[in-house]
């Protein structure tokens, strides 16, 4: 269950002020101990209730409390006043930050009066005739969002082409010994050849002419002297 939100306003009553300034302090000084031994910071805290003369302190020992307040002296003023609230300071954060808040609320309110606009305008045109020319142009602002919004969803949902992979280049040999046998199946042409005599295997390669496999393919009649076609 979500917390009430706090109505920050001065507590009338005496009593109720009294008991939760009690309450209040007693929770502050508790935090300030946890954050100081969690996180090894240095930090004191300087309480004054209402109408007394004597603070409550945090650390007790007043050294302590001395020795950071002379630290944070010796600062530049830039660095001291850069965190620093008064009263005057702590209301205008609060006013700016209020407005910033209301300009979103306004910029929201417009946004869906002007869908209901649009909405309406679809199901009935004659609403539109009376709109001034600055809801117009706020709703032809709205279409052209909305438009650019369906067109980039629709771009990355599309499915994409598949990119064919490149041709590869196969050697077959196409001038070889007229004693060389061929046996060609779906996938593999294999040449047979016979090897003369002490003939090594490296005279029996630089004997053989290699032309790209595209060649098998080619037109039968250039088949007797592939050299012609190479121009």
């Amino acid at each position: 269950m979500a917390r009430k939100k706090l109505n920050l306003n001065y507590i009338a009553k005496d009593s109720i002020r009294r008991m939760t300034f009690k309450k209040r302090k007693r929770g502050l000084l508790k935090n300030a101990y946890e954050l100081s031994t969690l996180c090894d910071v240095t930090m004191c805290v300087i309480v004054y209730g209402q109408n007394k003369n004597k603070p409550k302190i945090w650390p007790q020992k007043r050294s302590q409390v001395l020795q950071i307040i002379d630290k944070f002296k010796e600062l530049p003023e830039t660095e001291k006043i850069k965190n620093m609230l008064n009263q005057e300071s702590f209301l205008r954060q609060r006013v700016s930050k209020s407005a910033k808040e209301l300009a979103e609320l306004s910029k929201e309110n417009k946004e869906v009066d002007l869908r209901h606009t649009l909405l309406d305008g679809m199901a009935k045109r004659s609403i539109l005739i009376g709109a001034g020319i600055e809801e117009v142009r706020a709703l032809a602002s709205m279409v052209e969002a909305k438009y650019s919004m369906v067109k980039a969803r629709y771009e990355l949902l599309k499915p994409q082409p598949l990119e064919r992979p490149p041709p590869s280049t196969v050697l077959a040999p196409l001038s070889m010994p007229t004693n060389a046998m061929a046996e060609w199946d779906q996938s593999r042409l294999t040449f047979t050849i016979p090897m003369q005599g002490e003939q090594s295997v490296e005279d029996l390669l630089n004997s053989i002419d290699c032309y790209p496999m595209e060649w098998l393919y080619a037109d039968p009649n250039q088949l007797n002297n592939p050299h012609d076609s190479l121009g």
